[in-house]
C-alpha cells in the first residue's frame, strides 16, 4: 500500500472521527501497478503465434481476499486487451498471527488463453497493468497497523505456441 503501487496515499491519513487510517472505511481498497511487456521482443513474427497461454501465480499476505485482473496497453496508453475474460482472478486471504504478521500467505494461480483476434489485440502491448481490489469487508482493527507491510507477489509465465 504505497504510492508506487497506483495506492491513494491521502487514504493513510487518520480520520479524526474513527481514528483509523481512512483507507479501514473503504469495502474494497484498490491497489495498480504496471510492468513493461513488449510483446513484439518475443518474436519478430507474431503471425506466426497461434495460441498463448499467459499463467499468473500470485501470493497474498493480506488477511483480506483479493481480486485481480491485468490490463494490455500499447504504445501511448492505449488499452488493448484485458487479462481474465469472464472475472478477475480471485485469491483468498492470507492467514496472519494474533499481532498481525503474516504466517502463511495464500497463494492463487490462473491461466488465460489468447487465440486469434485476441493474439492481434496484444500484439503491438508495451504494458500490462495490474489492478487489484481488497476485499475489506470488515477488518480487524487489531491488523490495522500491519496493512502496510503486507505484500502481495505476482509472476507471470508465458508459452507460446506458433507455426514455423
Amino acid at each position: 500500500m504505497n504510492e508506487a503501487s497506483g495506492f491513494n496515499m491521502a487514504l493513510l491519513d487518520t480520520n479524526d472521527l474513527t481514528g483509523n487510517p481512512y483507507w479501514v472505511d473503504l469495502l474494497n481498497i484498490p491497489i495498480e501497478g504496471s510492468t513493461d511487456f513488449n510483446f513484439r521482443s518475443f518474436f519478430a513474427a507474431p503471425e506466426q503465434i497461434t495460441r498463448i497461454l499467459i499463467r499468473v501465480n500470485a501470493t497474498n499476505e493480506f488477511p483480506e481476499a483479493i481480486k485481480l485482473q491485468a490490463y494490455f496497453y500499447g504504445i501511448n496508453g492505449v488499452p488493448m486487451d484485458s487479462m481474465f475474460i469472464e472475472d478477475p482472478m480471485h485469491i483468498r486471504p492470507g492467514n496472519v498471527n494474533d499481532s498481525g504478521e503474516p504466517v502463511r500467505p495464500s497463494s492463487g494461480r490462473q491461466d488465460a488463453v489468447f487465440t486469434g483476434e485476441r493474439i492481434d489485440n496484444i500484439q503491438n502491448c508495451t504494458a500490462i497493468s495490474f489492478r487489484l481490489l481488497i476485499d475489506n469487508p470488515d477488518p480487524d482493527p487489531d491488523l490495522i497497523p500491519s496493512y502496510p507491510t503486507y505484500h502481495i507477489d505476482i509472476q507471470l509465465g508465458v508459452m507460446f505456441q506458433f507455426i514455423l
